[in-house]
């Protein structure tokens, strides 16, 4: 029998005969198995593996219900069909420990249809470098999006639209914490490096094809003091054209009288803005998400134009 002294679980290889693995925690012996969360409306699978059956399921359904789950197709699923449309079981109990990986992965390439590209076996050998130097805090391990093209667009939407990570949770699948690290950064950091290489052009491309691709309205979210983008971008639309509030409102969804506070707050240093974008560089990206308005392509705009001082409060 083998103790390992101040760990979680505790192998033990001896107990019971046949060669059989079994687990202990605390004082509880759990066997190890691979199981199933099935779709009832269409039969498809998520196939897993654990020591732990029940305070595995528990987790996936914590991470369902709060849209932060790390399989993204099956978080779709979820989203769609609802939790009452899926049933979960043991689908074969692994008497030798040693044969788990073996085992989860015939099952998943019978069944597992949520399986991100079947498994490990879908990822490419610098994605399985990532997730190894994610235990030991050299990378994060979520290299959840496998489409290179998609972390290109999202790393465009989260540049040019602030106050965005909520609703990219529920239009992706992908959890927050994903989502957050790819900004800093601390997750694909490859993409991420080549993204920062492009110049506006090239950025606005990729937010122009995000946008479609997730579906995503920015102005859904109405702007405040954490969304200093957002203000300047209707900061710009006040000061840089002859639209009047309630045209700008119908643009960017807000009230004849919200535009109005906006104007009157920036200008007293009451909400905050960001000055990061030349006003040239502002109009091209409003352009984009403003989906080519015919309005904005008629401004002609130069420097000199409602130039915008930057109190101490202002970000950028």
């Amino acid at each position: 029998m083998k103790y390992l002294i101040n760990t979680v679980i505790i192998l033990v290889t001896d107990i019971i005969a046949n060669g059989e693995n079994y687990y202990i925690k605390g004082d509880v012996i759990m066997s190890a198995c691979i199981y199933c969360i099935e779709n009832i409306v269409n039969n498809h699978c998520y196939i897993g593996q654990t020591v732990n059956f029940k305070t595995r399921l528990q987790k996936h359904f914590y991470e369902l219900e709060r849209g932060e789950h790390c399989n993204a197709h099956l978080q779709r699923a979820y989203k769609k069909y609802g939790k009452e449309n899926f049933k979960s079981y043991i689908i074969e109990e692994v008497e030798d420990y040693s044969t788990i990986g073996e085992r989860e992965s015939y099952w998943i390439k019978i069944k597992g249809y949520y399986n991100i590209d079947k498994g490990r076996a879908g990822f490419t050998p610098k994605a399985l470098q990532n997730m190894s130097e994610g235990h030991i805090g050299k990378t994060n391990g979520h290299r959840l999006i496998k489409d290179d093209e998609e972390v290109l667009e999202i790393c465009a939407i989260l540049e040019f639209c602030d106050c965005c990570v909520r609703p990219l949770v529920r239009l992706t699948g992908y959890s927050r914490q994903v989502l957050k690290d790819l900004d800093k950064s601390i997750c694909y950091r490859d993409l991420k490096q080549q993204y920062e290489s492009f110049n506006l052009s090239e950025k606005l491309q990729y937010l122009k094809k995000g946008l479609k691709h997730f579906n995503y309205s920015y102005w859904d979210t109405k702007p405040n003091n954490f969304c200093p983008l957002k203000n300047r971008y209707i900061y710009f639309l006040i000061n840089n054209t002859k639209l009047t509030y309630e045209k700008i409102g119908e643009l960017v969804k807000m009230s004849k009288g919200g535009v109005r506070k906006l104007n009157t707050e920036v200008k007293k240093q009451i909400r905050e803005i960001n000055t990061t974008y030349s006003n040239i560089e502002i109009l091209q990206i409003l352009q984009i998400l403003l989906d080519n308005n015919t309005v904005l392509s008629t401004i002609n705009i130069s420097e000199s134009v409602e130039t915008i001082s930057k109190p101490d409060f202002i970000t950028g």
